[in-house]
């Protein structure tokens, strides 16, 4: 038998080829246009044509929320405030909706009743801040990585070490944040507290509360206000001194969660004042019960004087 593979000069001309061999060489698959990517195909983010935008979504009650339109990656950069970007920069249109894939904006009303205003920048910030976003998992893995990162930082300044009460090292502490569950939602200096918590119960963390103390006056009308928001930020109540119109709280927080608490009780404190501000419905300055100011209610005051001045008095028996 002949192994030797015969050259084209032994071939004869009438030779045909193999059946198994192509008669032309078939085109490579690199040759072919490639695919358009899904977020560039046509059809994707009907409502807008937009492909690089997503939507953020806050839900305010069980049937009612209320959507802005942002560039891709935007999100992440906005709650992490990089060089405190512009809103402009963020969203796409200046337009709050109820169903941004439907462009059905919301009404004044509507957003009146959710945010008692209806400037924009003002709801949008909301929105973006506790707002949930449809993003990537490159958008996902980001935000979490500056979660993580704000709530290491709010650690370090806000507590000391138990043994040493010197200040823990950032490495020290993400190392110990990487054995728990961090929340994505939530405030930051709520979530960091709670990872403390954690973190001390099951031995992973040594640290103790790092308070600064602050005398901080209250309405006494807002006494069981203040008592309750001291509760819930978990502030040390040092002292509490009561006067005729205040009481004087001295109390030690976290220098973290001090303009929250300032903020807070200032808001009591207009609050209050409104509430004193008010007149009495239907009364004057006096307590006394006074007539009413609508037009009907003068109108029918008028012919009711009138009418008892044209009608004859009645002589009393004697």
């Amino acid at each position: 038998v002949c192994t030797e593979v015969p050259t084209a000069a032994q071939c004869s001309p009438s030779r045909t080829l193999p059946p198994f061999l192509p008669t032309r060489p078939r085109p490579h698959r690199a040759h072919r246009p490639p695919m358009p990517k899904q977020k560039d195909r046509p059809g994707r983010n009907k409502g807008h044509g937009m492909a690089n935008a997503n939507v953020v979504k806050l839900k305010v009650s069980k049937r009612k929320h209320f959507e802005v339109i942002v560039h891709e990656g935007m999100v992440v950069k906005f709650r992490e405030g990089r060089a405190q970007l512009p809103l402009q920069s963020v969203v796409v249109v200046n337009n709050i909706f109820t169903d941004a894939r439907k462009a059905k904006q919301a009404t004044p009303d509507e957003l009146k009743e959710a945010f008692k205003t209806t400037d924009f920048d003002q709801i949008a910030k909301q929105i973006l801040e506790k707002g949930e976003s449809q993003t990537t998992s490159g958008e996902r893995k980001d935000m979490a990585d500056v979660r993580s990162r704000q709530i290491v930082e709010f650690i370090h300044r806000n507590f000391r070490n138990s043994r040493t009460k010197g200040l823990m090292t950032l490495t020290r502490i993400t190392e110990a944040l990487k054995k728990m569950r961090i929340s994505p939602q939530g405030e930051v200096a709520t979530e960091a507290k709670r990872l403390v918590k954690e973190g001390i119960k099951n031995g992973t963390l040594s640290v103790v509360r790092h308070e600064t103390q602050i005398s901080i006056d209250v309405p006494a009308e807002q006494r069981n206000a203040a008592d309750q928001l001291f509760k819930v930020k978990g502030c040390t109540v040092i002292s509490k001194r009561a006067t005729d119109d205040k009481v004087v709280y001295d109390i030690g927080c976290l220098p973290g969660e001090l303009d929250a608490i300032t903020a807070a009780i200032e808001h009591l404190g207009e609050g209050n004042e409104a509430k004193s501000g008010n007149p009495r419905k239907g009364g004057r300055k006096g307590g006394r019960k006074g007539k009413s100011s609508s037009p009907a209610a003068a109108r029918r005051d008028s012919v009711k004087a009138k009418r008892d001045r044209n009608q004859p008095r009645r002589k009393s028996r004697g």
